[in-house]
């Protein structure tokens, strides 16, 4: 029934069983995934209702299916894009350059131009370093401070790659924009 690297899309009810049942996995060499699209509208509307000031950025990394990327942006979710294919396939879905937030701890020079040229101005910064590469290259984006959040039950400590420590290096990057004349417009919090 399924060939490997092939999506199929049901539009009735499904039991899910029944599709796990009808997939040899003997003969797949990659991962099966069962998307239920609706969900994705419920968790944005309950996110919505407990946290309507918190705006969500989804991480294309985590699932960059078009159906996916679609029914978010249809939803008005902004996006959070690592690189230059990213933003790029982000901005072909008909996303507005100011629900993209340029995510990468490490930006290619290129990659920030990239976005310049595309008027994606939010940009995260973790590092003295990103901030003086964003003035050298865009000095008109809109830097979001990223805190490290060093969650004690989490399963992955993404504190080790991603953040500044939001008591002592935090306050140090906001004064360097400030010298720098850069705009810091939002915080954002790893977990």
């Amino acid at each position: 029934m399924f060939k490997e690297s092939e999506i199929n899309y049901y539009t009735d009810e499904l039991n899910l069983r029944t599709i796990i049942n009808s997939v040899d996995l003997r003969n797949i060499d990659e991962a099966l995934n069962i998307c239920d699209i609706s969900k994705i509208e419920q968790k944005l509307q309950t996110w919505q209702k407990y946290m309507p000031r918190v705006k969500p950025f989804y991480a294309l990394k985590c699932n960059e299916d078009p159906l996916i990327v679609k029914t978010l942006a249809d939803l008005g979710t902004g996006f959070d894009c690592a690189s230059k294919s990213e933003i790029k396939q982000i901005l072909n879905s008909g996303v507005q350059p100011e629900r993209i937030i340029f995510a990468n701890p490490c930006k290619l020079a290129s990659h920030i131009q990239y976005a310049k040229a595309n008027q994606v101005r939010n940009s995260t910064v973790d590092s003295e370093f990103e901030i003086y590469k964003l003035h050298k290259h865009y000095p008109e984006s809109h830097l979001v401070i990223r805190f490290r959040c060093d969650a004690e039950d989490a399963q992955i400590a993404f504190g080790d790659k991603f953040g500044c420590d939001p008591e002592h290096e935090a306050p140090a990057l906001m004064l360097l924009a400030q010298s720098l004349q850069l705009n810091v417009s939002a915080i954002y919090i790893i977990d």
